[in-house]
């Protein structure tokens, strides 16, 4: 756990100056060296072994592999579960904090390290915002998430691979299977 929510380093320490840190699940102030507080790492529910690796949906409440028509995608790894997640996913896209997505992304790496997977990556493809919303945010946040999880790796991230089109409504505002659809067109 320490090598997870540590940090360090003169930059650091200077930005907390200006930009206190906090911890991106419960907000509470915490040291310029942490990511999140200790209890809050220890309350996350981190995802383990009853996540389907196909479709990447917690196995005791049923995959979506029976339902899917078709998945476009060789092996789903997570870090957490999006309840308990919320917040600190809420901070990393509409607050301007990032000090989430650098956490998730070293559980991400720490979890394709243990899957054997880390060395099998060519290059990464963050999926791409809406360029309103790109603007608006001023960052995408896969984007970060990626260049976190593959931080200290020669692996390539490829921003600008996939362009998005016909964005009409936002993904986070359809259902499972309205997102499902909008994938295919």
């Amino acid at each position: 756990m320490e090598d997870i929510i540590k940090r360090g380093g003169a930059k650091a320490y200077i930005l907390d100056l200006f930009f206190p840190s906090r911890c991106p699940f419960c907000g509470e102030f915490v040291s310029y060296d942490m990511l999140c507080c200790e209890k809050c790492f220890a309350e996350v529910p981190w995802s383990d072994g009853r996540v389907c690796e196909v479709c990447g949906k917690n196995t005791f409440e049923g995959c979506l592999c029976a339902k899917a028509d078709g998945l476009f995608y060789d092996r789903c790894v997570t870090c957490a579960y999006y309840e308990g997640s919320k917040e600190a996913i809420y901070r990393i896209k509409f607050r301007h904090d990032t000090t989430g997505a650098e956490l998730f992304g070293r559980m991400l790496r720490d979890r394709l390290k243990i899957a054997g997977l880390l060395d099998t990556i060519d290059i990464a493809v963050p999926v791409p915002m809406a360029r309103k919303k790109l603007l608006e945010r001023g960052y995408n946040q896969a984007e970060v998430i990626a260049r976190e999880t593959l931080r200290g790796t020669d692996i390539p991230i490829a921003a600008k691979a996939l362009i998005r089109k016909n964005v009409r409504k936002e993904q986070h505002t359809l259902s499972a299977e309205e997102r499902h659809e909008a994938v295919k067109s």
